[in-house]
């Protein structure tokens, strides 16, 4: 009986082994998984580290590139690849490398058929929130508000009608026929440009329609409070109010000293009233926005040549047309707002936004800034690569400090 107990005890005590080695085994089985997955989480946050920081350092070495050597119009693309540091890396290879691109001048839209150059850049608007635009995003809609740039009250903007010339780009130093380092609207083979603006979406959107959650809004976008025009090529003083006054800046070559085609503010009377004329004056009013709007274009104005409103603007810009005998060269737009914006319910207009589109034949102007995208790039032993884009934005021209006084 004696021995028929130990036995037992034997046996519940080997059991009780194989039941404990199985609790222990599960136990560490589940620890090694959860720390080869921390391990490899801690991998994949190197690598991206790694590749970030890669991409942060190509996009400064890009920036003392543009700052050294670049101009207004300056482009350089795809850079040759570089190891920001020895990583142990045999030959012309590493694990760690870096590349840079810089993008400064008019660009088209791959989200269109046309063959126009766009200002801003696609997809590097002003008009909504920074985080929401970014031109890794090229192919929106040219409507989308990532497509167009802000301008409030009070501001001035200056956009080239010019670009500076690479040194380093075959063709565009055969086009600069002057070897003056600029190619103007002439070198660029100008067929025309026009200046879109337009209000923003009343409910706040930003996208190529005024929707929300796919729920179009009711009234859209806002609409200027106008009274005119009442003539079909007129726009009435009294009842029509100015809200952007343009004009044409540039250097003379000659005498290397600032021109300028001063904004024409003539008014003409008719019966008891005050007109603008639309083909030379260059007030931008409430009805004409209103009027763009209406056409879905928002072309506020153009120049193109004969048979277009102002073709002294298009002949000036072409070097067809000599202004008081100067040649010019550098020329910019420059507009402004000078009055309140007001919708015709009587709410206050945050902003305008606006967008310029060439048609060119030798290439485009330049943008109002230059966009930086350092990529990086960190590969691992198991031949996994990472890859991260780091977006750089720097203003070139600044905004226009000059405020002009509007007629009315």
């Amino acid at each position: 009986m004696k021995k028929l107990l130990a036995t037992r005890k034997s046996a519940y005590s080997l059991v009780f082994a194989f039941v404990m080695m199985t609790g222990i085994m599960l136990v560490a089985s589940s620890t090694i998984e959860n720390t080869q997955e921390k391990v490899r989480f801690f991998q994949d946050l190197e690598a991206n580290t790694q590749a970030r920081l890669s991409a942060e350092s190509a996009a400064e070495t890009g920036i003392l590139k543009l700052n050294t050597v670049g101009g207004i119009g300056y482009e350089l693309s795809r850079n040759d690849i570089f190891c920001p540091e020895i990583d142990g890396a045999e030959g012309d290879e590493c694990k760690t490398a870096g590349d840079y691109e810089i993008f400064s001048t008019a660009a088209k839209n791959d989200a269109t058929m046309d063959s126009y150059y766009y200002t801003p850049m696609p997809g590097t608007g002003t008009a909504p929130p920074i985080e929401m635009c970014s031109i890794l995003d090229e192919h929106l809609d040219p409507d989308h508000s990532c497509n167009w740039n802000k301008i409030i009250q009070g501001q001035g903007v200056r956009t080239p009608l010019f670009t500076t010339v690479n040194a380093s780009n075959p063709d565009q130093l055969a086009a600069d026929s002057n070897d003056d380092g600029i190619l103007d609207p002439t070198e660029l083979g100008l067929n025309n440009f026009k200046l879109l603006v337009r209000t923003p979406c009343e409910n706040g959107s930003f996208g190529a329609v005024c929707e929300i959650d796919d729920v179009l809004a009711e009234n859209d976008r806002y609409r200027l409070d106008a009274g005119g025009p009442i003539l079909s090529d007129l726009y009435s003083v009294n009842t029509d109010d100015s809200v952007i006054l343009w004009q044409i800046v540039g250097e003379d070559s000659s005498l290397e000293e600032p021109i300028t085609l001063l904004p024409n503010t003539s008014i003409e009377d008719v019966g008891l009233d005050q007109y603008r004329p639309s083909d030379s004056n260059t007030e931008i009013t409430e009805s004409m926005i209103n009027a763009a709007y209406d056409l879905e274009n928002y072309v506020v104005f153009q120049a193109g040549g004969s048979g277009t409103p102002f073709d002294k603007i298009y002949n000036m810009a072409k070097n067809l047309f000599t202004y008081h005998s100067y040649e010019w060269e550098s020329l910019y737009l420059e507009f402004t707002i000078g009055a309140p914006l007001i919708a015709g319910s009587g709410a206050s207009i945050p902003y305008l936004e606006w967008q310029l589109i060439t048609n060119s034949l030798d290439g485009p102007f330049a943008d109002t800034k230059a966009v930086l995208v350092g990529e990086g790039t960190y590969a691992t032993e198991s031949g996994t690569t990472y890859y991260y884009p780091y977006v750089i934005t720097r203003e070139l021209t600044g905004e226009l400090n000059s405020i002009y006084t509007l007629s009315n």
